[in-house]
């Protein structure tokens, strides 16, 4: 918006002085053309702006620096130019100058002094649904720091810590955008100064905290500046909530509880105790949703354009503009604070809760994939499981309405465990629509594992649908905090904004679900069925291990009996045998583990990179075949032509040493690519055509010169593909001289 009003302001001020200095031809030459240079001069600072923004390979703080002083430098020439021109128009060419000079002292004024002013907006706020104990509990609100932009940060933090402290806060939030491009802004000096801001400290993630306008993706990846954000955060004695519910009690009240959701919702998220009987004896409930952008929610808030409440009773008699305030209490709230120009406001909505939903990460584009809701840190390849559970002749379920319970209790329980290990938990259409389960973990101390490890409490809920019918009212789409992805082959604009649907033109694969889940951040997926789905993953090799429990006691037979699936196991497959209240349950491993050898092959294919000349035209790849008989060759991009990538080096040495490729395992530091412009075969093609058994890689290959499908196309055709992130900064670093 900013940068739209300044081109328009740009645009006007160059017809404004073209059409001034036409009607003023009179003045003496030197003096016109001095005037003409200088004012050709400010006019074009925005288009200086945009040339070193495109130039630049990244926009770290000193560029931000300069754009701030260039546009500075604009601010007070330009505008006072236009509005001494509105006068001399209608013949007030003295009340222009005076008009003219009183705009730029209000510009430098408000560049200056006025851009780091504190304001302490004090609201108090009446309503019946706020626990008495907590009458007069002060709460402070601030946002929209942006470290990495502040002229003296000693002097202006220190006033805000100052500030904020005088109020003599319960509870201080902060609502996003600590920093204003990368984490490395918030450095010693800058927490430091922050840890004086006394009390507990809750905040949540803006779009600039995580990473969304950095430009060299590879050289700062977004998902890791986030992670160090929030990591700097916790250092400093902040509790950063990601996707967290946290309750604060005066006696035996329950005071307010805060929900942080990574897209928006069809109605304002209300936060509900935790299990384990945690609301017992608490009289009233009052909640909080911290949101760095609630304009999403004005609907459902009941709030105008303008952020103004349409009912007059949520805060008593009066009316409340939520637009201009920025805290909230029971009592008195303190503080806006005016260092940047405030985007946030908390929205108050029914039943007496404010609704501020945290910026997620969802659209952060990222070399390894984007960094998934559920789990903050990946560091390993995905594994698959396959969980079910079979009547003595093969049935899942019955033909019945209502659900059949195989399990036993003691082999339930080992299921409630088996979920808790994994991030995510996948089922098919057909299974949420006859049994409408909300695939929840229900244990509170697997819940508090989970947490303790840096995991959601619950699991990411994934489904596939080839017709489309799912009504957002499913128990899969309303219960639980957790991020659900639903794979369609059509759009399904009914479950907007309560699940992200991922839709492909062709038929939904195993392969195409694993590359995508992979993308976001799943490392360990659990699939529950039904038979269709459990099939689809063996037939395509999408699972690592099987748990089959076998019920001996109950027997249906084709009358009864619904859907049916039988599993056998692969020979040479290591199966765990165990008796479980009555329950036969196999756990068999279908892959063995390559993890060490995969690592040892792949940090060699990503110490190859770097001895790529960098292109900008190309990345600097490496990599290495490895062969049964234990020969390996290596290769990295262009090295023995300017066209050649990495992985046709390492084959082409491999077929000169007269090797047989088929069965082979290929390590590649980057995804290989399914297309490309300076030859008529991709690496992919290339690897299918000599039969590869075997692909591994470091890094999901950006979406910069072309949208690869490299991993997708190699696992539809049978390929085992493993990515391993934890070595993808070393491409990065190969890949430093490419920026976004």
């Amino acid at each position: 918006m900013l940068f739209f009003l300044t081109s328009i302001l740009s645009l006007t001020a160059i017809a404004a002085d073209f059409i001034h200095f036409r009607r003023r031809r009179r003045r003496k030459l030197p003096v016109r053309r001095a005037l003409v240079a200088w004012v050709a001069a400010t006019d074009a600072l925005p288009i200086l702006s945009s040339l070193i923004g495109a130039l630049s390979r990244d926009n770290g703080p000193e560029l931000m620096y300069l754009y701030m002083w260039l546009f500075w430098a604009w601010i007070v020439t330009v505008p006072p130019r236009l509005v001494f021109y509105a006068f001399n128009f209608v013949n007030l060419r003295r009340t222009g100058y005076v008009a003219a000079c009183a705009f730029v002292l209000f510009a430098l004024w408000g560049t200056t002094l006025g851009r780091t002013s504190i304001r302490v907006n004090r609201v108090e706020i009446c309503s019946d649904r706020i626990p008495e104990a907590f009458d007069g509990f002060r709460f402070v609100q601030i946002t929209d720091m942006h470290v990495g932009t502040l002229v003296r940060p000693e002097r202006e933090l220190t006033r805000l810590a100052d500030s904020v402290n005088a109020q003599r806060p319960e509870a201080v939030f902060f609502t996003g955008d600590l920093v204003n491009i990368r984490a490395g802004e918030l450095d010693e000096r800058t927490t430091a100064l922050l840890r004086r801001i006394a009390g507990p400290v809750w905040s949540v993630t803006g779009n600039h905290d995580v990473g969304t306008y950095i430009k060299d993706s590879l050289r700062f990846p977004a998902a890791g500046e986030a992670r160090e954000v929030v990591a700097r955060q916790r250092a400093m004695g902040w509790t950063v909530l990601e996707d967290t519910t946290v309750y604060l009690r005066c006696g035996q009240h329950l005071a307010h509880g805060f929900v942080v959701r990574p897209r928006a919702a069809r109605t304002p998220p209300r936060p509900r105790p935790a299990g384990n009987g945690h609301s017992q004896g608490l009289r009233r409930s009052s909640g909080f949703a911290l949101q760095h952008r609630p304009r999403t929610y004005s609907a459902a808030l009941g709030t105008d354009r303008r952020g103004r409440l349409r009912r007059s009773d949520a805060l008593g008699t009066r009316a409340f503009d939520a637009a201009e305030n920025q805290a909230l209490g029971s009592r008195m709230v303190a503080r806006e604070m005016d260092l940047q120009t405030l985007e946030r406001t908390l929205r108050h909505g029914p039943p007496h809760t404010l609704c501020q939903r945290r910026h997620g990460i969802c659209c952060i584009s990222h070399a390894a994939g984007r960094m998934a809701r559920s789990h903050p840190v990946y560091l390993e390849t995905m594994q698959i499981t396959l969980s079910f559970a079979t009547t003595a002749d093969g049935y899942l379920d019955d033909n019945s309405p209502r659900r059949l319970m195989i399990s036993t209790p003691e082999d339930w329980e080992a299921v409630l465990r088996l979920r808790a290990s994994h991030d995510a938990i996948l089922a098919g259409a057909e299974t949420l629509r006859r049994d409408d389960p909300a695939l929840l973990l229900r244990d509170a101390a697997a819940r508090e594992l989970r947490r303790a490890r840096g995991m959601r409490p619950d699991l990411t809920k994934v489904t596939l649908t080839h017709s489309g019918r799912l009504s957002p009212s499913m128990r899969f789409f309303t219960e639980g905090d957790a991020d659900r992805y639903v794979f369609s082959e059509k759009e399904l604009p009914e479950l907007k904004g309560v699940a992200e649907v991922i839709s492909s033109d062709s038929s939904i694969t195993a392969s195409a679900i694993v590359t995508e889940l992979e993308k976001r951040g799943v490392e360990r997926l659990l699939v529950e069925g039904g038979a269709s789905v459990l099939r689809m993953f063996l037939a395509e090799g999408m699972a690592d291990t099987v748990r089959r429990a076998v019920n001996p006691q109950l027997t249906l037979g084709p009358e009864r009996g619904g859907a049916q699936f039988r599993f056998e196991v692969p020979e040479g497959a290591a199966c765990r045998r165990e008796n479980l209240g009555g329950m036969e349950v196999a756990t068999c491993t279908l892959r063995p583990d390559t993890r060490d050898e995969d690592l040892r092959y792949l940090t060699q294919a990503v110490a190859e990179g770097l001895r790529c000349v960098p292109s900008r035209t190309s990345y600097c790849v490496g990599a290495v075949v490895t062969l049964p008989d234990g020969r390996s060759f290596t290769g990295y991009t262009h090295e023995t032509s300017p066209t050649h990538h990495a992985e046709q080096e390492a084959i082409r040495k491999a077929l000169d040493a007269g090797a047989e490729l088929r069965g082979a395992a290929i390590y590649s530091s980057m995804e290989p690519c399914s297309q490309r412009k300076s030859e008529p075969e991709s690496c992919t093609q290339l690897i299918l055509r000599h039969g590869f058994a075997r692909v591994v890689f470091a890094l999901y290959e950006p979406d910069r010169f072309v949208r690869c499908r490299g991993a997708q196309t190699l696992r539809e055709a049978g390929v085992d593909v493993r990515v391993y992130p934890e070595l993808a900064e070393g491409v990065r670093r190969a890949n430093a001289h490419l920026g976004r």
